[in-house]
C-alpha cells in the first residue's frame, strides 16, 4: 500500500484553492432544470447546493460523464478561531463541470470523519470518468506516476 493511500481525506491540503462560487454567474440564483430538480430552498447564489449531510446528499446516483466531479475538498475549522462558541462540522465541498450545460457547479455538506470510508470510496468510483477521459494521455504513462514506493 502506497503513502498516499493512508492519507484521510481531511488531510490532504489541495496545492491551490478552488472558489466556492462561479465568477460567471451573478447574485441571483437562476431557474433551471437543475435547480427545479433540487431543492429550491438550498440553493444559494453562486450554483452552490447546500444539502443538510453526507446522508442527504442527492447527487450520489447522477451520471459521472454529465455531471463531472473535478475536485473535492474536506474542510475542517480551526478551533483556535471559534472561542467561546461551537466550533462548526466538518464539510466536504464538491466541485462539478455539468459537461452538457457547460455549467460550473459546487455542492456541499456536512461530514464526519466515520463517513470517510464511504465518501472515499464514492469518491474513487467519480474518479473513473476522469480517468477516462484522460486515458490517451496517461495511457503510455507509467503505474509510477502514481505508486511512489
Amino acid at each position: 500500500m502506497s503513502e498516499r493511500d493512508h492519507t484521510k481525506l481531511w488531510e490532504q491540503d489541495h496545492p491551490y484553492y478552488c472558489a466556492e462560487s462561479n465568477f460567471r454567474v451573478g447574485r441571483e440564483p437562476r431557474v433551471n432544470s437543475l435547480t427545479r430538480q433540487q431543492h429550491w430552498e438550498n440553493f444559494v447564489p453562486y450554483n452552490h447546493v447546500k444539502f443538510d449531510s453526507w446522508e442527504d446528499f442527492g447527487w450520489k446516483d447522477n451520471d459521472p460523464d454529465m455531471n463531472l466531479l473535478v475536485r473535492w475538498d474536506w474542510k475542517q475549522s480551526d478551533p483556535s478561531c471559534y472561542v467561546d462558541v461551537e466550533v462548526p462540522q466538518d464539510r466536504l465541498i464538491l466541485f462539478w463541470l455539468l459537461q452538457r450545460k457547460g455549467d460550473f457547479m459546487i455542492t456541499s455538506f456536512p461530514v464526519e470523519k466515520t463517513e470517510e470510508p464511504e465518501i472515499r470510496a464514492w469518491l474513487s468510483e467519480r474518479y473513473k470518468a476522469i480517468e477516462e477521459l484522460w486515458r490517451p494521455i496517461t495511457s503510455g504513462m507509467q503505474s509510477a506516476l502514481y505508486d511512489k514506493s
